[in-house]
């Protein structure tokens, strides 16, 4: 990915894994067994995402306008607000 900007990403969930899970849990059950309408698999998740455009500072990028060149960018995800969108699309 080349671009910064705000993305829609919509996820759909194609198997629901638990990595530790407690005998008699009943949400783990729930989750398993439930429909796409309730949440299960077949279910989408719709999420914005962000991601920035900056010119990190390394000894290239100081090189290249020390001579006149155009440093090279980077792109950055805002983690802050990207694991807020998928936590808040995720628990509702």
């Amino acid at each position: 990915m080349r671009d910064a900007g705000a993305w829609t990403v919509v996820c759909i969930k194609s198997r629901i894994v638990y990595t530790v899970r407690e005998p008699g849990t009943t949400m783990c059950d729930h989750w398993q067994q439930a429909t796409a309408e309730e949440g299960g698999v077949g279910s989408t998740l719709e999420y914005g995402m962000r991601f920035y455009s900056t010119l990190p500072d390394t000894f290239a990028n100081s090189f290249k306008m020390n001579v006149g060149m155009l440093p090279s960018d980077a792109i950055i995800a805002d983690r802050a607000f990207n694991t807020a969108a998928v936590a808040d699309a995720t628990l509702g």
